[in-house]
């Protein structure tokens, strides 16, 4: 791009910070090489290859709800844990087999084991869960402990 129309470019997206476009670009590219290296280093030190699922929460009077993404990753390598209030989610993302007639053009998805936790601000209910897996999201359904009416309570003397 030559330097006038990238001046252009930049000057349009932003008056008052000329190259706020541009610092934003070269931020989240640092960000991008930086975690991927951290991620890389700690997992080679290891032996082992992790990858990190995107998550939503949602909440509800009487619910949580975790959205998790998943494409790729079959049924039976994912497990489930609720323990007090703090739900796990891992498994594994299996790399798909080459065979050596191929060659790898290009390879940016992640692959490998995955965990998840998630602590919860109220108690969750793990007797009154439900998990769905469609189209490569696992969707949970956790019920929260209620608390009922409020109860007197009887002060007896000693």
């Amino acid at each position: 791009m030559h330097y006038n129309s990238f001046r252009r470019h930049c000057s349009n997206q932003n008056n008052s910070l000329p190259f706020f476009g541009f610092h934003n670009e070269v931020g989240t590219l640092l960000n991008s090489i930086l975690k991927d290296h951290i991620k890389n280093t700690e997992t080679e030190e290891k032996g082992e290859v992790w990858f990190k699922p995107s998550i939503d929460i949602f909440e509800t009077k009487t619910h949580y709800i975790v959205s998790t993404e998943l494409a790729g990753v079959e049924q039976k390598d994912i497990q489930l844990l609720i323990e007090k209030n703090i739900l796990t989610i891992s498994g594994e993302k299996k790399k798909a087999e080459i065979n050596n007639e191929t060659t790898v053009f290009r390879n940016e998805r992640n692959f490998g084991k995955f965990s998840r936790s998630i602590e919860f601000p109220e108690k969750a209910n793990p007797e009154v869960t439900d998990a769905q897996f469609k189209d490569g999201i696992l969707t949970i359904k956790i019920e929260k402990y209620i608390q009922t009416e409020a109860k007197k309570i009887e002060i007896r003397t000693a």
